[in-house]
């Protein structure tokens, strides 16, 4: 197996979660020889571990941060490794397709290149292209945070992270991984779609909550932070087409679409 330190799998979890993290790296590096840098946040457990773990298969960090976001960008920059790739606690690498997503981001024709999950077998959630193709600010939106990966060193050189007021434990509670890619388009990084399974995923799912005030004000929040300004008749236009699927009645489409707007004015473009 080729030497595959230029590149690591960026695993973030929290101390409840970590053992299953860990045989998640372990499973990893036996089957494709890259190593996992684990960013574990502590704030369920009143002692934190104040010392880093490291085995030929993974590495653990700790630390005090709160929210999903903070913990992504807590292993993106301690990782030294070129190529990175961002992965939950509860996923399975598939080999074959991850070797070959690496090989696709090593070729630098992309920055940033997006991929494929399955649920069960073959599988997949999504209605994915078979071909690959040039991400714009309109397809990233269709992009989970585990079909990530990256050129790290052009991330750092841009200074683009996550940002820390979206994603799990944050204020609003989505979104992270579609405002990271709307920051790298707009720092002039190329994301490629490729149509290659990388990872096994549970079949879970919390699904669209339009029940969920918070995630309703979360997907305003979320289309102000990517389309700035003029993203606000998206906001209307999103709740509009679950109208129109039956997912919404229309006296809750348009409850959903004042706390969609609420959102999109409670925060500010980058």
């Amino acid at each position: 197996m080729q030497n595959q330190s230029n590149k690591q799998i960026l695993i973030a979890t929290v101390l409840s979660r970590l053992s299953g993290a860990i045989k998640h790296a372990e499973h990893a590096y036996s089957n494709t020889g890259i190593s996992s840098l684990i960013s574990c946040q502590t704030f369920e457990n009143i002692k934190t571990p104040n010392t880093q773990e490291r085995s030929p298969s993974y590495e653990i960090i700790y630390t005090k941060s709160i929210g999903l976001s903070n913990n992504r960008n807590n292993a993106l920059q301690a990782s030294t490794a070129k190529y990175i790739w961002f992965l939950d606690d509860d996923v399975e690498v598939i080999a074959d397709g991850c070797l070959q997503a690496f090989e696709e981001l090593e070729q630098g024709s992309s920055d940033v290149i997006s991929t494929c999950y399955v649920i069960d077998g073959r599988k997949t959630r999504k209605n994915y292209k078979k071909e690959a193709f040039l991400h714009n600010r309109l397809s990233i939106m269709k992009v989970s945070s585990i079909e990530i990966m990256c050129n790290r060193e052009a991330l750092i050189k841009n200074a683009i992270l996550f940002d820390a007021r979206f994603g799990l434990g944050a204020e609003f509670k989505s979104g992270e991984e579609n405002i990271f890619l709307s920051d790298c388009l707009n720092q002039g990084l190329k994301i490629m779609y490729q149509p290659i399974c990388t990872s096994l995923h549970p079949d879970e799912t919390s699904g669209s909550n339009y029940q969920d005030k918070l995630q309703l004000v979360s997907k305003g929040a979320i289309i102000r932070r990517v389309y700035g300004i003029w993203g606000l008749p998206f906001v209307v236009a999103f709740f509009i087409k679950r109208l129109f699927q039956k997912e919404l009645s229309p006296a809750k489409a348009l409850k959903a679409s004042c706390y969609g707007i609420k959102g999109f004015f409670k925060v500010v473009s980058h």
